[in-house]
């Protein structure tokens, strides 16, 4: 180890306080500032995951060398840019500081309390890179319901949501693998990115299972929307009496302009291409056409 490295990982020691060994997963290296959009990605995905340090001026193929940044108004333009931008949630340090005579700039970044999206995305670091994590879409539905459940799956499919992404346990394959534990399978696969979807009907509130479906993901702080099948009225007792936030605005599944609305979340969350409004309107008519 040089000189130059021996003196940058007594600085991360001392803000770590802990003996580095090397180049831990939980530092990356750049011998510039990213971009904007990158640094923040990268920022927000070590917040989620255990927080971790940036180090920019210091390249480390085909060797380990600090080449420092070019000390001018720009660079600080820069940093202050990509402050503006970060989420308020993300609770992060700059430092600037000399190796020698060669300028570095450190970003310490503490792990979140509570996820932090960018975009809607919840990014964490694999392999030392921020990686999106796949949103989910629950459905939480009666058995009974399976005919107009899976009219608003097939729905979402055609929106450009990957079947993967859709748990939607009336159907085979939305629905839990073979040889899975349904409770098991449920707990690993619904996580903070997860979107439910109530699909309320009076068989909905007549099944213990959608109850405890709505308790566990109120209880776990996922994002939800109300979706009402036709006959439902959202001025039912057993509708004001739900445990979670039933002032929240529902909808019924044939209510064109409020689909309209949850359509452009989904493209939102999943950061699909924009889809062309005449066909989204023969989508529609086909949608509802299986609802009758």
């Amino acid at each position: 180890m040089n000189n130059e490295v021996k003196v940058l990982n007594d600085w991360l020691n001392d803000i770590f306080h802990k003996k580095l060994r090397g180049f831990e997963p939980n530092t990356s290296y750049y011998d510039n500032v990213p971009t904007i959009d990158s640094a923040i990605k990268e920022m927000v995905a070590y917040a989620n995951t255990n927080g971790g340090c940036l180090i920019w001026g210091m390249e480390t193929e085909p060797d380990v060398k600090i080449i420092g940044l070019a000390n001018d108004v720009l660079l600080d333009e820069r940093v202050s840019h990509i402050c503006k931008q970060l989420p308020d949630t993300l609770n992060y340090c700059f430092y600037k500081f000399n190796v020698g005579e060669k300028q570095l700039v450190g970003v310490l970044i503490f792990k979140a309390q509570k996820t932090i999206l960018v975009h809607g995305v919840k990014y964490t670091m694999q392999n030392r890179k921020p990686m999106p994590e796949t949103p989910i879409i629950f459905i939480s539905h009666s058995s009974k319901d399976k005919k107009k459940g899976l009219a608003f799956v097939e729905l979402l499919e055609e929106l450009g949501v990957p079947s993967s992404s859709i748990i939607f346990t009336s159907e085979d394959r939305f629905g839990i693998p073979v040889g899975q534990n349904i409770f098991d399978y449920l707990k690993n696969e619904i996580h903070e990115n997860t979107h439910m979807i109530y699909l309320l009907s009076e068989n909905y509130f007549d099944s213990p299972a959608c109850l405890n479906e709505m308790g566990a993901s109120w209880i776990t702080g996922n994002d939800f929307t109300y979706i009402a099948v036709p006959e439902f009225n959202f001025a039912s007792s057993k509708f004001a009496g739900i445990a979670i936030d039933n002032h929240r605005i529902g909808f019924e599944m044939n209510n064109r302009d409020r689909m309209f609305e949850f359509r452009n979340i989904i493209h939102k969350k999943f950061a699909l291409s924009p889809i062309d409004e005449r066909r989204w309107y023969s989508l529609w008519d086909k949608y509802t056409q299986k609802l009758l």
